[in-house]
């Protein structure tokens, strides 16, 4: 008896530490995402398998606890490798208000602006600064470094005001006096770094053109690779 209740032991044990590997690497270090819209069409279809990579791009926890659909506490940190102009990456929309972004609708893009850089959009088309004087309506988004400092004016107020709240601080004006996170200040310190982000079907994508910025802590992967396309086994670097 005392055989057979061993073997159950560690016939239990083995399938849950195969549970929980399976759960940090799905949760820390790799992932698999269908496309749902044609926003990244012609690179990305719909119903394309992709493989994602967080590490080492980001360090993250599991979004979920084992087994469940509950929320795990959400942290993410910056990883050993930076994101780069034309990676394609999947985040959290930066559109819902949850406490906590797992809850959010998952989405994917195009980096076309790193932290630092100013991006210039004509007609809904990014552009590069060399072209800029051959457009006559032109606008342009500047993506803040982690640790930028900007000086606030009732000038600027609303150039930066969404921002901010996308830095996960509160601003509002009282009184004429600008108010940081309950506190008079007209100095802000991003602790966010933001990346302006694209479909590659400029035409039929809602992106970084409509809704912003991003800031790197709703970032979840860079992809990596097409695995899945068209009813077909399929391996395309991305």
């Amino acid at each position: 008896m005392w055989y057979w209740i061993k073997k159950a032991v560690n016939l239990f044990l083995f399938i849950a530490s195969i549970i929980m590997l399976s759960w940090f690497i799905k949760g820390s270090l790799l992932n698999i995402y269908v496309i749902p819209t044609n926003s990244m069409s012609p690179t990305l279809k719909v119903g394309d398998y992709i493989t994602v990579q967080k590490f080492p791009y980001l360090i993250k926890v599991p979004e979920h606890y084992p087994l469940s659909i509950v929320p795990f506490p959400y942290y993410s940190y910056k990883g050993f490798l930076n994101l780069e102009i034309d990676d394609i990456i999947v985040f959290y929309s930066p559109i819902e208000k949850n406490s906590n972004p797992v809850q959010n609708m998952t989405l994917i893009k195009r980096i076309r602006g790193i932290p630092g850089d100013t991006i210039y959009v004509h007609d809904r088309l990014v552009i590069s600064k060399d072209s800029v004087n051959k457009y006559s309506e032109v606008k342009s988004f500047y993506a803040p470094k982690k640790g930028d400092s900007i000086i606030l004016k009732k000038d600027n107020y609303n150039k930066w005001e969404k921002l901010i709240k996308k830095d996960g601080s509160s601003i509002t004006i009282i009184d004429d006096q600008i108010v940081i996170n309950n506190e008079p200040s007209n100095i802000y310190i991003f602790s966010n770094a933001f990346y302006f982000l694209t479909g590659d079907n400029t035409t039929e994508s809602n992106d970084s053109r409509i809704w912003g910025h991003i800031p790197d802590n709703l970032i979840i992967d860079k992809a990596k690779r097409v695995i899945y396309r068209d009813i077909k086994v399929s391996n395309i670097t991305l």
